[in-house]
């Protein structure tokens, strides 16, 4: 169950309402609500209120620091893997775009399997690489759903099924003419 914002503290025990109000004013100074640390510190809330352990500055102090720690070992160990893929994927042949593990954001891609291609968005590019396993990530150009329906309503006379369109004609310039664009910054 994902919790987010001062609702975390309604699974607290109704003891010291005063203290729950000041925890709640030094976690959300420290990590507002939608921060990447909201579900480090909601899973610690909810340990704490099933010990109903009394939260006081300094523990609520302990658990950020904790919550911080663990969102950059987090995020560590998701760009080493993501490196890890991409050199993986590079060697084979897969990947032959350098720095495709530092694309941040939504983009639309055009990812390849024999004569097929799929023109799809994401805003984890690596993520999909890995889910989709194509034979070649052909071109990448920075774009959200939208984008993506119109390259959809763009090239509907080259679709097979879904997301998945012929390569062919004015589909393969297109994809040329994103790829000399090179990666969205």
């Amino acid at each position: 169950m994902k919790t987010t914002g001062t609702g975390a503290f309604k699974a607290l025990s109704p003891s010291k309402r005063v203290r729950r109000s000041e925890a709640a004013s030094i976690i959300t100074e420290r990590a507002p609500e939608g921060s990447p640390l909201w579900p480090y510190v909601a899973r610690d809330l909810l340990r704490l209120a099933r010990l109903e352990v009394e939260l006081t500055p300094e523990l609520v102090g302990r658990m950020l620091d904790s919550a911080e720690k663990a969102h950059a070992r987090d995020q560590e160990i998701a760009t080493l893997n993501s490196e890890a893929f991409v050199s993986r994927r590079t060697t084979a042949g897969r990947c032959d775009y350098p720095g495709i593990a530092k694309v941040a954001g939504n983009v639309v891609y055009y990812m390849r399997i024999g004569n097929r291609v799929k023109i799809g968005t994401s805003g984890n590019l690596v993520g999909r690489l890995e889910a989709i396993n194509p034979e070649q990530l052909m071109a990448v150009e920075r774009g959200d759903y939208r984008v993506e329906g119109e390259r959809h309503r763009q090239f509907a006379r080259l679709r097979v099924h879904g997301e998945w369109f012929r390569l062919e004609g004015e589909l393969v310039d297109h994809i040329e003419a994103v790829r000399a664009q090179g990666l969205p910054r």
